[in-house]
């Protein structure tokens, strides 16, 4: 249910439903591709390393050689990108079952890296289809490690998995709690569609494979699904700016028939005799008509990254293996010990189980080898190095261009090898290995609906309209988890329009998706309004705005988002804003707490007539005078009861500028009156002290069961003190 409140009640809005418009997969960017392929610029990025494998930052266009299809090529264009990030001190997220004692005032704000600001792009992209399940642990460690210690303000980071539904979740952010959600979601895949199995080092055995076309039709599938997962998300890459980075985690990842790009830096795998049991002849085992569809899968991944300006860097997520790869589980057969020739049998199965093995690394690797070196990018075996070298390989790279001649884009003779040299001695040259000769598609402008649908879901915000959201948990025990967002929308920056009658009137159209823990969509209202009002009111509706109030029932635990964005109808303008919120455990008597609500206890004694109105105005916008006396409010759920049947809970308010702390005050419950003592209300005041400076501050409060003290919980929110 949609309740629009605003501060008067002479403003009028109409709704009427708009139909929910497609997510457009090419709008239009400003900023310029790192690679070009036109009939007047052929423009693609280089790296260029010393012998220590650190980036030349000095070199200019007469210091290159660039070749196609080995013909010299005179450089046209030329510029170095540097984007060595500029280090800065974060305060870092606590994890979720964890007190925060250093709120950070927007560890649950989205879409907050100016688009212009962008540093480095990177999709982390674990491929649960081809990981084995005991290197899963690993994965996620190295992951929470980098996000730890390596996020920039400046990055855009997303955590996507394979074999699960992409969904905004795993959106391009730097907020910390977005990607510490998406790496609690990395749990591996236990179907049959797992490639790579239980064990990174399987046992041998001497029982035959049940159905060998089956086993290898499955082995193609999953191996079909990844690769076309990992074009779908290079296409997502594209909209955004700059060079972006792909890094893929890995662990069963072959190549078969490697004819086509890059097929002459590169050798074709034989598949190599397969042990019994091993998965050796799980890596070849591909009917002809699918390694046809797996060869064209992968040339098609490598000419869509290299188009999207994508340089893909993969890692062997099973790390490095031990050289003699035996185990107390490998099973030789019972023939082994019985016969004349029985040491010898063994002998011959320990060694082809050992060369077995060596093989089956390299081949399943081949497939990460190819698609990084096609692509200018670089294989790593183990997770922390994959990421470390990724990062290392992100301070900067050249753009070099040519233009073309005619027979580029002669339809005959459509592939043409990209090739580099550098006339210094000692350095080394990585790049994409060549383009076929087809002109880039040039951008569709979008549609209206497109453009709203991109700017609700954008990893940028949009600004020019200013839009508040604040999403809420709450619980009732009849209804479930409820999340309750209230969206303010600031009329000053909206056009008004002369109506007969002394009305002036607005027209807004209004897009908020409400996001589950996995990033599916659970809700979207689509609405567009006209906001009418008297000429005497008018100033009001300009200082006061209007209010929101959405609720959306939440079914599962977890973190869910919710997107706003509003256009102005007349001037195109935009706002839009984000929020993550999470949904606690409640099942199981776990103890939780509602969301946090600030408002300004005066306001109800100035305007006791449009008391409700004001106060949600209030809790929508969270900006307060210094002086306001503020109220807060939230729910305390399931707390334990001592032997006489009362809660003993102890209340912690802790008030936060930029991580320090400010003020904090602890408390007893006093639960009389309470009427349901598992669904305690809470709250209580304080005052905004003059001496404190206009900012962004946060507000939180801790609860501690001290009938069971290892139980605490905190809730927090943000908010505003406006200066003079």
């Amino acid at each position: 249910m949609l309740k629009l409140v605003t501060y008067f009640l002479l403003v009028s809005l109409f709704f009427s439903t708009l139909s929910l418009p497609t997510i457009a997969q090419e709008p239009q960017i400003d900023e310029e591709p790192a690679v070009r392929i036109t009939t007047e610029l052929i423009q693609f990025d280089v790296v260029v390393e010393d012998g220590k494998g650190r980036l030349v930052k000095d070199l200019k266009a007469e210091d290159f050689e660039i070749y196609e299809d080995k013909k010299l090529q005179e450089i046209s264009n030329f510029s170095f990108i540097d984007l060595a990030p500029n280090k800065t001190s974060q305060t870092k997220p606590t994890p979720a079952n964890q007190i925060n004692q250093k709120a950070n005032p927007e560890a649950k704000t989205l879409q907050t890296t100016p688009r212009n600001q962008v540093g480095r792009t990177i999709a982390l992209v674990i491929d649960e289809l081809g990981i084995p399940l005991d290197s899963i642990q690993s994965v996620r460690d190295s992951l929470k490690r980098y996000v730890d210690n390596r996020v920039e303000p400046t990055d855009l980071v997303a955590i996507i998995r394979t074999g699960a539904n992409i969904g905004v979740l795993q959106q391009f952010t730097s907020n910390k709690q977005q990607l510490y959600a998406a790496i609690n979601e990395v749990k591996g895949n236990l179907t049959r569609l797992n490639r790579a199995g239980a064990d990174s080092i399987q046992a041998v055995s001497t029982a035959p494979l049940d159905n060998p076309d089956d086993n290898a039709n499955t082995f193609s599938s999953s191996f079909l699904a990844s690769l076309r997962e990992l074009k779908f998300i290079v296409q997502g890459l594209k909209t955004l700016p700059g060079r972006k980075s792909m890094v893929v985690f890995s662990g069963v990842f072959p190549a078969f028939d490697t004819a086509g790009i890059g097929s002459s830096q590169l050798s074709t795998i034989n598949d190599a005799p397969a042990t019994p049991g091993s998965r050796n002849s799980r890596v070849g085992a591909i009917n002809s008509t699918n390694n046809g569809l797996v060869t064209d899968a992968i040339n098609t991944l490598i000419e869509t990254a290299n188009r999207a300006s994508v340089v893909c860097y993969t890692v062997d997520a099973r790390g490095l293996q031990p050289s003699l790869s035996l185990s107390a589980r490998d099973d030789f057969g019972p023939d082994s010990t019985v016969g004349t020739n029985s040491s010898n049998d063994v002998e011959r199965k320990v060694q082809g189980a050992i060369e077995g093995r060596a093989n089956f690394q390299i081949e399943s690797q081949q497939g990460m080898r190819f698609l990084a070196g096609a692509t200018g990018g670089i294989f790593s075996v183990g997770n922390d190095t994959g990421i470390k070298t990724t990062l290392d390989d992100q301070e900067g790279y050249y753009l070099i261009g040519y233009t073309p001649q005619e027979t580029t884009f002669n339809a005959k003779n459509p592939y043409h090898k990209l090739s580099v040299k550098v006339k210094r001695s000692g350095l080394t040259v990585r790049t994409r290995v060549g383009f076929y000769g087809v002109e880039d598609k040039e951008f569709k402008a979008l549609t209206p609906a497109e453009e709203l649908v991109n700017a609700a879901i954008s990893p940028f915000s949009a600004k020019d309209v200013y839009v508040q959201l604040t999403p809420l948990f709450s619980y009732d025990k009849k209804a479930g988890s409820l999340l309750k967002s209230l969206i303010h929308v600031n009329c000053k920056d909206l056009t008004f329009v002369d109506e007969a009658n002394g009305v002036k009137k607005a027209n807004i159209e209004m897009l908020v998706y409400t996001f589950g823990k996995n990033g599916n969509l659970i809700s979207k209202v689509s609405q567009t309004s006209d906001v009418r009002v008297k000429e005497e009111k008018y100033k009001e509706i300009l200082d006061k705005g209007f209010a929101i109030i959405l609720n959306t029932p939440a079914k599962l635990e977890g973190t869910y988002q919710v997107r706003a964005v509003v256009r102005d109808t007349t001037t195109k303008k935009l706002g839009s804003a984000g929020q993550l919120v999470t949904v606690p455990k409640i099942k199981n008597d776990n103890l939780a707490l509602s969301g946090v609500t600030l408002a300004e206890e005066r306001l109800k004694k100035e305007n006791p007539e449009n008391s409700s109105e004001v106060e949600l105005i209030t809790l929508a916008t969270r900006q307060f005078k210094s002086g306001s006396l503020i109220q807060y409010n939230y729910h305390i759920y399931n707390p334990k009861l001592d032997g006489t049947k009362k809660p003993k809970l102890k209340l912690q308010t802790v008030l936060y500028k930029e991580g320090k702390q400010v003020f904090s005050n602890d408390s007893a419950l006093d639960s009389k009156g309470q009427q349901n003592l598992q669904d305690i209300q809470a709250g209580g005041k304080f005052v905004l002290g003059t001496e404190l400076p206009a900012g962004k501050y946060t507000f939180q409060v801790i609860v501690t069961d001290l009938v069971n003290k290892s139980r605490s919980q905190s809730q927090e929110i943000d908010f505003e003190i406006l200066g003079k």
